[in-house]
């Protein structure tokens, strides 16, 4: 029996339920040698892909520990997924416009998750570098809550029109489960361990296709233009800067149930309870 699995038709009441459940899982790992290293998330999250689709973990938070840890590299198992968000929440930067594989110059996705997933109110202004949550943080804005990075998306994928991408925007918000863009081979991608070269991206242009995935806590009160990597995607630098280290380790929704996922392993994404 693999203790790590948390099936999901239980009663799920509220954020208190899966806080309580994440924390019961805690537990159970540290008994049965799961090998989590990090500080677990406060938010539940569900794998990056559409429902149905079978994901392998091709690093994890104990495997992926540069440039900072607990960081997850994830590939659909059939060529080029589209990629959800894993959690309600806003969308507040974005790098659409990198095209080929190889170089430093990256896409990527930012969305900040207001604990406990819940929308302000349409008459409150969200400003692109003040974020307004819902829910008070006691250090101010935008220190309690979680963001998410998803990296390595296909040219345009993120601002496109479906069906070439997801149409998004700034400070829009997302449910859980809604397209944020394509998979794709941008930036720095290896492939059997080894970094895709001008060659291996000739004859395959997808080489190294996958999804970079990480959560972090941002560890000054209100994120600013000059902490967030907007240019080429430069998430490395960012995490030379941190005075704490942000990155969190989710416990993912599967179809299979709740579970702290390892390299190697193979997952079909499914929603999380309450997300809908």
């Amino acid at each position: 029996m693999d203790l790590r699995v948390i099936p999901l038709n239980i009663d799920w009441k509220g954020r208190m339920r899966i806080v309580t459940t994440v924390v019961l899982i805690i537990v159970v790992c540290t008994l049965s040698g799961c090998g989590v290293m990090g500080r677990p998330t406060d938010g539940l999250y569900r794998l990056p892909y559409a429902d149905g689709v079978d994901v392998e973990v091709t690093q994890d938070d104990l495997t992926h520990r540069t440039p900072a840890m607990n960081m997850f590299d994830f590939a659909g198992v059939a060529t080029e997924q589209i990629l959800v968000a894993t959690a309600p929440g806003w969308v507040r930067y974005f790098e659409d416009e990198n095209e080929v594989g190889g170089t430093a110059n990256n896409n990527y996705i930012w969305i900040e998750h207001p604990l406990d997933y819940c929308q302000t109110s349409s008459s409150e202004a969200i400003g692109s570098t003040t974020p307004t949550t819902c829910k008070p943080c006691p250090k101010g804005l935008g220190k309690c809550n979680e963001w998410t990075l998803t990296v390595h998306m296909r040219n345009r994928s993120i601002t496109s029109a479906p069906p070439l991408g997801a149409g998004l925007s700034l400070n829009e918000w997302v449910v859980a489960g809604q397209p944020i863009g394509i998979e794709g081979a941008v930036g720095v991608v290896f492939k059997n361990n080894m970094r895709c070269s001008d060659g291996d991206f000739a004859v395959d242009p997808l080489c190294g296709r996958h999804a970079h995935f990480n959560v972090f806590v941002f560890d000054s009160d209100v994120p600013v233009e000059n902490q967030i990597p907007t240019v080429n995607g430069d998430y490395e630098e960012y995490a030379k800067q941190l005075s704490e280290r942000p990155e969190r380790v989710p416990a993912f929704c599967t179809q299979a149930g709740l579970r702290f996922v390892r390299k190697g392993e193979v997952h079909t994404a499914a929603p999380c309870p309450n997300f809908q």
